[in-house]
């Protein structure tokens, strides 16, 4: 493992995550382009839909799949093979719209690759995290990948829509190159990735187990192992409060304006990225089950603040404490899971928790839209409130996370085989056996 230093320091992780943050901008940045280019193929705002549809309905079915591909394959080759499917796929799609060609079909199988591939890019460099820093910054460094998704909040549909303005090509160029510059990020970092496993791919392909067993054991491992178990299932309960939260602050501050809500969430978005930059101090700070348990109480107390509130810089600071805390929790509950989880299993729990928070992030709009429509804004954010309170009060009190040690840096052992997870794993991390199941 590499020397203990500063994350800035240390130049394989900061080639990834340049690489990871900059690909997520240029999706940021696409995700702007692709309606418009509907709308404009086919003038409807129903078809023009079917493409976004498309792109969630391909990355949840390719979620699962993407878990086992890596467990399975050697990390560095896959990351890049990913990453130069979805450059090569956003090439072929400027062509088309240089030459009038891009018709529904093909931004729709455009959007299907790009969101089917995802899923097996993120996994794949979230387990390749824990080869590249020492494992006491494992936390910090999971907790500064939360980074990424305010930069492309921030700055994605400014930037996409000023490049849709210049040529309705641009945006997707930009994806392109910033999928390029990922997989040179990751074929430029020097430490070995590969863990061989059980499903190390130098096996002869006759001899692998199916992928829908692989995928059978990773779901019930991640079932029974307690820890696991309850955190995902609260974690997925707290994602579905802040799936919704977007939508019920724009729909309960309408008042505001888009310059008023743009104002607010771009407040958010920079509670973030403090809170990205601060994890590594606060997780030296506090105990891990005290990060968790602390996020859940504060973002409850958040939540009621922001039922009674109308000014646009209070939400703004409510939502940036919020996400300023949501950095070091993650951090926190990724580590966790790589403390516990078996090397060969890593990418099959993360498609798990992937599939989990993918099936209850369209909950959180829906049900943020029926609380505003028929409760208000008070009632509404208690709704969200009492979630949130009831998902953490589970968290407090599970044996399973009181038992979370206050040391994460030794992971789990890997496992005797893919199936073996009946009798290993439905109990407790313990903090006297860092490596218990």
């Amino acid at each position: 493992m590499p020397s203990a230093q500063p994350l800035r320091r240390n130049r394989d992780f900061v080639l990834l995550w340049s690489g990871q943050t900059v690909s997520s901008l240029g999706t940021a940045v696409a995700a702007v382009a692709y309606p418009l280019l509907a709308l404009a193929a086919t003038g409807s705002a129903v078809q023009a839909g079917l493409v976004g549809a498309v792109g969630s309905a391909a990355m949840l079915c390719g979620t699962l799949p993407a878990g086992v591909w890596a467990d399975r394959h050697p990390p560095r080759a896959l990351i890049v093979g990913c990453h130069l499917l979805r450059a090569v796929v956003s090439a072929m799609l400027v062509v088309a719209v240089l030459a009038h060609r891009a018709d529904l079909g093909l931004l729709m199988a455009a959007s299907a690759t790009m969101g089917f591939v995802g899923p097996t890019a993120f996994a794949t460099e979230s387990i390749a995290i824990r080869r590249i820093v020492p494992p006491e910054q494992l936390a910090g460094a999971l907790a500064q990948n939360d980074a990424r998704s305010h930069i492309a909040n921030l700055l994605g549909q400014p930037v996409g829509g000023y490049l849709y303005a210049l040529a309705a090509w641009a945006p997707i160029l930009a994806d392109g190159v910033s999928f390029l510059f990922a997989a040179a990020s990751a074929a430029a970092v020097r430490t070995p990735l590969k863990l061989r496993t059980p499903l190390d791919s130098t096996a002869p392909p006759g001899e692998r187990e199916p992928m829908r067993r692989q995928i059978v054991a990773g779901l019930r491992h991640t079932w029974h192992t307690r820890f696991l178990r309850v955190t995902l299932l609260c974690c997925a309960g707290i994602n579905v409060a802040f799936s919704g939260l977007t939508f019920a602050v724009i729909a309960s501050h309408a008042h505001a304006g888009a310059g008023g809500l743009g104002l607010a969430l771009g407040i958010g978005s920079v509670g973030g990225l403090v809170g990205a930059w601060a994890s590594p101090r606060l997780l030296r700070m506090f105990r891990p089950r005290t990060v968790i348990v602390g996020f859940g109480w504060i973002v409850t107390a958040a939540l009621l603040g922001l039922g009674v509130v109308d000014t646009v810089t209070a939400v703004g600071g409510l939502l940036a404490v919020m996400y300023l805390l949501a950095a070091p929790a993650n951090g926190v509950l990724f580590a966790a899971q790589i403390h516990i989880t078996p090397p060969d299993m890593q990418g099959r729990v993360v498609s798990a928790m992937l599939t989990l928070f993918g099936i209850s992030a369209p909950v959180g709009p829906l049900l943020a839209g029926v609380l505003i429509a028929r409760s208000g804004q008070l009632l509404a954010f208690a709704c969200l409130a009492a979630l949130v309170a009831a998902c953490t009060l589970t968290l407090q009190y599970s044996r399973a996370v009181r038992g979370m040690p206050d040391d994460l840096s030794q992971p789990a052992e890997p496992s005797d085989s893919p199936d073996d997870t009946q009798t290993t794993t439905d109990s407790a991390p313990q903090a006297s056996s860092p490596g218990a199941h």
